[in-house]
C-alpha cells in the first residue's frame, strides 16, 4: 500500500538550529500515522547544510527554495503546518502555493484542516509587559502580586543577586554577567536538595533556588520573544545555546 505524501511547512529562519528539531519531530509523528513525510529540513542535511554551525548564503537560500516549492508541487499530496508559520514568509508561500494546487493543508500536531491564509500572529509574549493593554497589565499585578506577597524572599534574593556580582565583578556595579551563569537547571536542583540550610556565602539556599529559576525563566521567556515559539515545548538545551550565541 502506498503512502501519501506529504509536505513540512514551518518557520525557520530566527530559530534556534533553524527549527530543525520541530520539522524533524513532526515528520517522525507524521511517519507513525501512516504518511510519509517530505521533510526540507532533512534535504538541507543531504546537501551538507548544518542547522548549528552553517549560516546560509544567498546562493543556498534560493536554491533552496527552489527545490522545496518543487517538492511540494510535483510531489506532496498533502502538507502539514507547523506551529509559528503564520509568522513565517516562506511558509505563507508555500500555503499560497499549495492552495493554488488544491492540496489539503493541515496545522499539525493536531492535523486540522486550514481553509483560509491567517493573518500573522501577535508574536508579543506575555511577560511584553510594555506593549500590554490595559486590562493585560491589571492581570499582572507586580506590586500586589508578587511584591507584597514576598517580601522577604525579594528581599533577600536582591542580596543574593549582589553576592554574585561581588563574586564574578567586584567592585563594579550590578550586571547579570550571563557569561558565569548558564547551568540554571543543575544549579537549581543542587540548591534544592540543600534547602534549608545556609550556603557558605552566607546566602539561603532555598534563595538561590528561587534566583535559579527566575534566571531560567527569563531565558526562557527572551528567547520566545526573539523566535516567535510562543507555546512550543522547549528543551532547556535550545534555550542555553541560544543564549551562549547571543550574549550580550
Amino acid at each position: 500500500m502506498n503512502k501519501r505524501r506529504i509536505y513540512i511547512a514551518g518557520p525557520m529562519t530566527g530559530h534556534y538550529g533553524f527549527n530543525f528539531h520541530m520539522f524533524d519531530r513532526a515528520a517522525h509523528d507524521l511517519a507513525e500515522k501512516g504518511w510519509e513525510p517530505i521533510n526540507p529540513a532533512e534535504m538541507d542535511r543531504e546537501v551538507g547544510f548544518d542547522p548549528y554551525r552553517d549560516k546560509p548564503d544567498a546562493a543556498f537560500l534560493q536554491a533552496a527554495m527552489e527545490r522545496d516549492c518543487a517538492a511540494l508541487i510535483n510531489d506532496a499530496e498533502a502538507m502539514a503546518m507547523l506551529p509559528g508559520w503564520e509568522n513565517s514568509t516562506g511558509a505563507r508561500g508555500e500555503f499560497g502555493l499549495a492552495q493554488w494546487k488544491h492540496i489539503p493543508v493541515y496545522q499539525w500536531p493536531e492535523m486540522t484542516l486550514i481553509e483560509d491564509m491567517p493573518p500573522r500572529a501577535d508574536r508579543k509574549t506575555n511577560s511584553d509587559f510594555r506593549s500590554m493593554t490595559a486590562q493585560e497589565r491589571k492581570q499582572r499585578p507586580v506590586a500586589t502580586g508578587v511584591l507584597d506577597y514576598f517580601p522577604d524572599a525579594l528581599v533577600e534574593l536582591a542580596h543574593c543577586s549582589w553576592v554574585g556580582n561581588e563574586q564574578h565583578n567586584p567592585g563594579t556595579s550590578m550586571r547579570w554577567d550571563r557569561g558565569k551563569s548558564s547551568d540554571e537547571s543543575d544549579a537549581l536542583i543542587r540548591h534544592f536538595l540543600e534547602r534549608g540550610t545556609v550556603d557558605t556565602d552566607g546566602v539561603l539556599h532555598s534563595v538561590k533556588v528561587l534566583w535559579r529559576a527566575a534566571a531560567f525563566a527569563q531565558k526562557e521567556i527572551e528567547y520566545r520573544q526573539a523566535t516567535g515559539q510562543l507555546t512550543e515545548p522547549l528543551e532547556a538545551r535550545q534555550i542555553a545555546e541560544w543564549h551562549a550565541q547571543n550574549q550580550n
